[in-house]
């Protein structure tokens, strides 16, 4: 089994429609777990959950063959696109939030559309035609009452006419600010369906039984009814059941391990953490484990682990540089401007980069300037010309441009203080 669990921020408070604020959305994560069969085959559950905002949707498009859609109450929509039935394809629109798309958009490029609600679990397939029989078959679980399904047909505007791929759209519309989620499971294979049916055995803890062949699995999801955007601990865990197998991660238990990092040395990519017989038990070679402060969040792979007196040494497989730049000069407020413009340099500012208006964005926000006690905390860096890195703590400017003005400085993803943690596993045949 292997878990990987993800949030996004896809709607910054500086995001907006045409002057309108976007509505803010504090959850925005997804699950995605990938449950062995045997050394061949396996299937994947997918959980998304998000809350805020008045519409929630999810869409989904596989090979490009004309899928098997379920039987359900199907109601075609007889012209115009997704956008609305008076909206030509790729025309420009109005959306039923008042907001103008004058070079329309993805809802005008879908045509053909359908509609139909989803009261319990049903089936969509892709059959590639290859000889092999290489299929995939999307089981969509609607959670919290029934959802609405929407197929259509779409493609880009410099696709040719008949490369028109199929679209399924989950959709519900919970009350203002309200959560949603969504659940799917994706069975591969070759010849026949490895998956016969999902069934929903509860909602709190979500979990579900999965009848393929061979047996029955009993997936729980244990995912905090909290919010998402944060790089803070959060509890998130697994545990796959069925006959022989009893597999749990994270979660109450077996828990989590977690420490502060007390030295590092990058040029050996290695971080040193107190040592604890919970820690020396969860953190082996091979394991992914997560490095985060208050700004920022990455995922390591243990090359080595090495226990030093009361100390463990945790040798990394990659390095953990970001970015080597030259500082031309520091400003009076105490703003680095470089001397280049380094790669993903995406932060948005005001005043001529005088201020990050959205730095949890920003692709440099919680890096670390330096090394040892001698780190800075990096807030961004600014899309102007030139690029401002800005620091979180600018207060001593002559420190700082002693230290950094007419100088290549190195930025760092991880330094003494941030925290290191990793979900425990517990495996029972």
């Amino acid at each position: 089994m292997q878990v990987v669990n993800a949030f996004h921020n896809p709607y910054p408070e500086s995001f907006a429609f045409d002057g309108e604020a976007a509505a803010p959305a504090d959850r925005f994560e997804r699950t995605v777990v990938v449950v062995a069969i045997d050394a061949e085959r396996f299937y994947v559950v997918d959980h998304f959950q998000v809350r805020g905002g008045h519409q929630h949707d999810q869409s989904w498009h596989a090979l490009p063959v004309e899928p098997e859609v379920p039987a359900l109450d199907w109601a075609v929509q007889a012209t115009g696109t997704l956008a609305g039935p008076d909206v030509k394809e790729f025309d420009a629109y109005t959306d039923r939030w008042g907001r103008r798309h004058e070079d329309g958009g993805f809802a005008s490029f879908v045509t053909q559309v359908r509609r139909a609600p989803l009261r319990g679990p049903a089936v969509w397939t892709w059959r590639s035609g290859l000889p092999e029989g290489d299929a995939v078959a999307l089981h969509v679980v609607p959670l919290g009452g029934p959802a609405e399904v929407v197929m259509g047909k779409g493609r880009s505007p410099v696709w040719a006419e008949d490369r028109k791929l199929d679209y399924l759209f989950v959709r519900r519309q919970p009350p203002a600010g309200g959560p949603s989620q969504f659940l799917t499971v994706l069975d591969p294979y070759q010849g026949q369906p490895q998956i016969r049916a999902v069934e929903v055995v509860a909602e709190d803890p979500l979990t579900i039984a999965v009848h393929r062949d061979g047996g029955t699995d009993r997936v729980v999801l244990h995912i905090p009814d909290s919010a998402s955007r944060t790089t803070a601990h959060r509890p998130v865990g697994v545990a796959v059941q069925s006959a022989g197998r009893d597999v749990r991660i994270g979660g109450a238990d077996p828990g989590y391990v977690s420490a502060v990092i007390a030295a590092t040395d990058h040029a050996a990519q290695q971080v040193t953490v107190p040592y604890s017989e919970a820690c020396a038990a969860a953190l082996r070679p091979g394991r992914y484990v997560r490095i985060f402060n208050d700004q920022a969040s990455s995922m390591w792979r243990l090359g080595g682990v090495e226990r030093d007196g009361d100390r463990l040494r945790l040798t990394f497989r990659e390095t953990a540089l970001v970015a080597e730049l030259p500082i031309e000069m520091v400003t009076e407020d105490g703003r680095l401007a470089l001397g280049v413009r380094t790669p993903f340099v995406r932060g948005r500012h005001a005043g001529g980069g005088a201020t990050l208006t959205d730095p949890p964005n920003d692709f440099y926000h919680g890096v670390w300037l330096g090394e040892g006690a001698a780190a800075r905390l990096v807030a961004g860096i600014t899309q102007t010309q030139p690029p401002y890195l800005h620091l979180v703590d600018r207060a001593d400017v002559d420190a700082i441009r002693r230290d950094c003005a007419g100088k290549v400085v190195r930025l760092w993803r991880y330094a003494v203080g941030d925290r290191i943690e990793a979900a425990c596993l517990s495996y029972a045949n």
